[in-house]
Parts: C-alpha cells; sequence; structure tokens
C-alpha cells in the first residue's frame, strides 16, 4: 500500500485487530473497495488508512459500502467528490449512519428550513455546507445540536456562514489535495484570526510592568501589584506516529519573576503557597535547582490536553497569588492596599477564554456549575467547564473579598480593592527577554510532563 514502515507501527497500535484479519477475504477487498469508489490514488488510500487504521477493521458489506451509497445520494457526490470527502475527513466512516450520520444531515436541513428556506431547497443547500465542511458529520450529535440553536439565536449569522469550516482547532493529521475537488467551485472560507490585532502603541515591554521589588509584606505600601507567567505542556506531544488515546501526562510551569528579584524572606513563602495550591510539586535537587519564583507541578485531572493544561496552569497561577495574599493579611493591615494582579499566558485558547474580566466574575457568582450559562465561542465542551467553573470562583472570592481563613473560620481580607486581568504574552513587546522567558517557562512545564508520566 505505499505505506512507509515507520507508520506501520502506528497502524498496528491503533488497530491490532488488523493483524487477525485476512488478507484475501478482508483486508484486500476492503482496500480494493475503497480505492474503486473513491477513486483515490495509492498515496491518497496509504495516507487515509495511516489516518485512521480502523477503517480496515469495519466490515464492507455491511459498513463501508452502505456508508458510501448514503453519502453518495443524500448528498450528492460524485466519485471524486466522495473521495475528496472522505479524505478530508476519514472517521466519518467510524460513524453509525442510522445514530449519527443520518440524524446530523437532517439537523442541518431542519435549520435552513427554520430559516426560511424551502424543503427541496434545504435539502440542496445542506449538501453543499456538509461537501464544505464535512467534519461537521464527525462531530457529536449534542455538539452540532448545541452549535445550531446558538446560531439560530444569533440574527447576525446564517447557518450557511456559520458552518462554513474555519481555520481554527487541531490540524489535521493528513494533509492532502484532493479536497480543492470540492472546494474549487467554492469561495474561499472566512478565517479567523487565532489572536486580536493589538495596537502598537498598547503593546507594553514587561520594563513597563515592571516586576520591582514585591511590596506585599510592606505596611507602608498602599498598593500592590503582582504578575505571574503560566504555562501548560502534555507528554509524550501529539505526533502521526502516536496513536490516540494513549496514555499522556501532563505538567504545569508558573513563575512570578518578582520572587527573583526580591531579596529577603519572599522565597521562602512562595514555597509555602505552592505547597498550599498544588498537590504534586516537582522535586528539584542540586543537580537541577528550581530558579527563584518558579514553581512546576503535575497536572492532577483526566482528559490531559495542551489546552486543559494551559486553562489550568492560569487557575494555578491565581491560586498561588492568592496563598501569599493570605500570608501577607495574617501579617498586616490589607483593608486600605489596592491590589493588581496581572497573569500571562502564551495560550490563545486560554486568554480568549480569559480576557473577558466581567463575565468571569459574572460565571463565579454562581453557586454551581449547573447553574452558569457558559457564553463562550464553540461547543461548551471545549470550554472545559470542569476547569474553567472553579478558576472563576476563585477569582469571584478573590475580588469580593470572599476569602476564609480555615484554621479561624473567619473572612480574611486580602485587599481594599482586588483586581484581576488574564493578558496574552502577545501583548508585550518582543525582545530577547520576553521571547526567552516564553520558551523557557514552557520548557519547565514540559519537564514537568514528563516527570508526571515516568511517575506512571
Amino acid at each position: 500500500m505505499n505505506i512507509k514502515e515507520s507508520s506501520i507501527g502506528r497502524i498496528t497500535r491503533a488497530a491490532p485487530a488488523i493483524l487477525g484479519l485476512s488478507l484475501e477475504h478482508n483486508l484486500r477487498p476492503t482496500v480494493a473497495a475503497i480505492k474503486e469508489r473513491c477513486n483515490l490514488t495509492n498515496d491518497e488510500l496509504a495516507a487515509l488508512i495511516i489516518t485512521v487504521p480502523s477503517i480496515l477493521t469495519l466490515s464492507l458489506k455491511k459498513k463501508i459500502e452502505p456508508c458510501f451509497d448514503f453519502l453518495t445520494s443524500e448528498l450528492r457526490l460524485t466519485s471524486n467528490e466522495l473521495g475528496a470527502f472522505i479524505q478530508s475527513c476519514p472517521r466519518i466512516l467510524m460513524h453509525g449512519l442510522e445514530t449519527s450520520v443520518s440524524p446530523k444531515i437532517q439537523m442541518v436541513r431542519d435549520a435552513l428550513v427554520i430559516e426560511g428556506a424551502h424543503v427541496e431547497q434545504a435539502a440542496i443547500d445542506a449538501s453543499t455546507i456538509l461537501k464544505m465542511n464535512p467534519g461537521l458529520l464527525a462531530t457529536t450529535n449534542s455538539i452540532l445540536r448545541s452549535r445550531i440553536d446558538k446560531y439560530l439565536s444569533d440574527p447576525d449569522t446564517t447557518i450557511t456562514e456559520a458552518l462554513r469550516p474555519r481555520a481554527v482547532g487541531r490540524k489535521r493529521l493528513v494533509k492532502v489535495d484532493a479536497e480543492d475537488k470540492i472546494r474549487k467551485s467554492s469561495p474561499s472560507p472566512k478565517r479567523r484570526a487565532l489572536i486580536e490585532v493589538i495596537d502598537d502603541h498598547a503593546r507594553m515591554h514587561f520594563d513597563d510592568l515592571k516586576a520591582s521589588p514585591l511590596t506585599l509584606y510592606d505596611n507602608e505600601s498602599d498598593s500592590v501589584s503582582l504578575i505571574a507567567f503560566a504555562a501548560g505542556c502534555i507528554y509524550p506531544s501529539d505526533d502521526i506516529n502516536l496513536v490516540r488515546g494513549g496514555r499522556k501526562a501532563a505538567g504545569i510551569s508558573i513563575q512570578l519573576p518578582q520572587v527573583s528579584h526580591t531579596v529577603g524572606l519572599l522565597e521562602d513563602k512562595f514555597q509555602e503557597a505552592t505547597r498550599m495550591s498544588f498537590g504534586m510539586i516537582m522535586p528539584h535537587g542540586d543537580t537541577n535547582p528550581r530558579d527563584g519564583g518558579l514553581v512546576q507541578a503535575g497536572f492532577p485531572f483526566l482528559r490531559p490536553s495542551r489546552n486543559r493544561c494551559d486553562l489550568y496552569a492560569c487557575h494555578g497561577a491565581l491560586k498561588v497569588i492568592l496563598q501569599l495574599l493570605k500570608q501577607a493579611a495574617e501579617e498586616r493591615d490589607m483593608r486600605n492596599t489596592d491590589v493588581n494582579i496581572q497573569i500571562y499566558t502564551d495560550s490563545t485558547y486560554a486568554w480568549k477564554l480569559l480576557k473577558d474580566s466581567g463575565d468571569l466574575l459574572e460565571w463565579g457568582s454562581a453557586t454551581s456549575q449547573a447553574e452558569v450559562t457558559f457564553d463562550v465561542d464553540g461547543p461548551l465542551p471545549l470550554a472545559n467547564p470542569d476547569l474553567l467553573f472553579p478558576l472563576t470562583k476563585t477569582m469571584h472570592r478573590m475580588s469580593n473579598n470572599a476569602v476564609v481563613n480555615r484554621r479561624r473560620n473567619e473572612r480574611l481580607c486580602i485587599g481594599r480593592n482586588v483586581s484581576i486581568a488574564f493578558r496574552y504574552t502577545g501583548d508585550l513587546r518582543y525582545d530577547k527577554e520576553n521571547g526567552r522567558r516564553s520558551r523557557d517557562l514552557r520548557n519547565s512545564a514540559k519537564e514537568a510532563a514528563i516527570w508526571q508520566f515516568n511517575k506512571g
């Protein structure tokens, strides 16, 4: 099949049942049928199998051919279009016709009818939408339903525009030119920028924020500024030769540069704050000393991913700062001190979720996650509410002086006015120092992920 030997390991790990199939009665007929029906070259067919090896374990008569017949009929696909369609999103073949593919096609048609299209025209328009964005059929029914409901309630967009493919999210495992067969007659989809454009005058150098010696424990200070940088990483990283669903571990790295710029007992207070914030802190010996103000910790939740780690790292930075403020409040009167907290992330995913402090405080005011209506761009599961909601609760407690000293079972004032903002590191003027900081922090998060992985 012209598959490189280096990719065979991935195929057998992802679908070991292939080794138990008959060459003559299973594999050869399945490969021949897919190649013929989809009009694929040997290289295109190989890329398809490398991307989703489990396709070879499907029944040709009961699964693959019925799926081809259904898609060809329902979406009015030619042989070339069918091939491009399957290449764009081969995981469609793994979905059930009656339980997944057919209901999603009907969802799109019904949405177009609600917008005012006739039934016949809705079927044609739905076919065009799905040809442009085959991935819609590979998502779950509930996610597609939530997307459609959101777009139907938005007067400024249409279903046709809203369901166009976007240049965001996970990259395809295999890129193919065959998609052009479908898209050559259609206008290019609008692409959403990964980050918002920042005016040059709005960009700041870290020296402008200045990690001046932290005055948190200074009784004469009426204003305190705390700055933190946060990053997350997974291990092993995503790769074409790694099987999806394989064991992964994750780690986070948080740095408060003001700690390293301040002499005295602040490092000890920082260590105490990190101990109170995390259960799995990466140990450091003489051969691998920890820099001042830096903590590396394991990711304690299920489903580790780069996005989830970055989001948790931001919450972790906030928790460390909260513990520093609690230590300060036990030593001095903070009722006349304004506290300004800025947490920087190089993750556009985390920054987009956290950039609106007003939304975060509103969500955090709810007593439970079930009461919150998260107004986020895209399906709610992608916002990871199991991590997002606890972050908003911490932020709400800090901003509304609802922090409790558990030892004394009483409220603890951590500041007169506590403002919290999450920033994107791209807002900082790029120079060697800022570039090195982001790179080193990401490497530190990877070290923590490897440590967590080796722990098992």
